[in-house]
């Protein structure tokens, strides 16, 4: 009998304290306020894009494979001629990214993300085992992406390295 009264007590002191929390009356005075009216979004003006329609029949030409040349002539062509995109054993052309960061903290990546895609560069994430890699790009030829690592030196002081372009699925 007294295992009863003892528990009761403990039951009727939780609830004192507990009761109050729960059922203050906050909730009502949120069904009792008016709700704000919604105002309506601004008409835009938007053109329609035209597309030209593709003969599926025709095939699409492709720029055949470069072949790999000799160290000291590939690097006499790069300084004589611009650099033209080239195409992998796929077929898929070949692009480069600039890899700025890699991150233990995926937060901190993505400050970086954000604010480079603020900054209207084509900015991305990427896990690499439990590092987080801050990526820009990509870009047609190792050319561009060089002039790109040095102009986001510049902006963020920040030296990364150009790597080649992958699909990771």
């Amino acid at each position: 009998m007294r295992h009863r009264i003892i528990g009761s007590l403990v039951w009727l002191s939780v609830a004192v304290i507990v009761l109050p929390f729960v059922l203050d009356g906050d909730g009502l005075k949120d069904l009792t306020q008016a709700a704000a009216p919604v105002k309506m979004p601004v008409p835009l003006d938007i053109q329609p894009i035209e597309i030209e329609p593709v003969d599926p029949a025709q095939p699409i030409a492709l720029a055949p494979v470069a072949k790999v040349a000799e160290p000291q002539k590939a690097q006499q062509a790069s300084n004589t001629a611009p650099q033209k995109p080239t195409l992998d054993t796929q077929g898929l052309p070949s692009s480069w990214v600039v890899q700025l960061a890699s991150f233990k903290s995926k937060g901190n990546a993505d400050a970086l993300r954000k604010k480079l895609i603020k900054d209207k560069y084509a900015a991305y994430m990427q896990q690499h085992n439990s590092n987080y890699r801050v990526l820009v790009g990509p870009v047609n030829t190792r050319t561009e992406a060089d002039k790109l690592k040095s102009k986001l030196k510049q902006g963020y002081k920040l030296s990364g390295i150009v790597v080649a372009y992958t699909i990771n699925n």
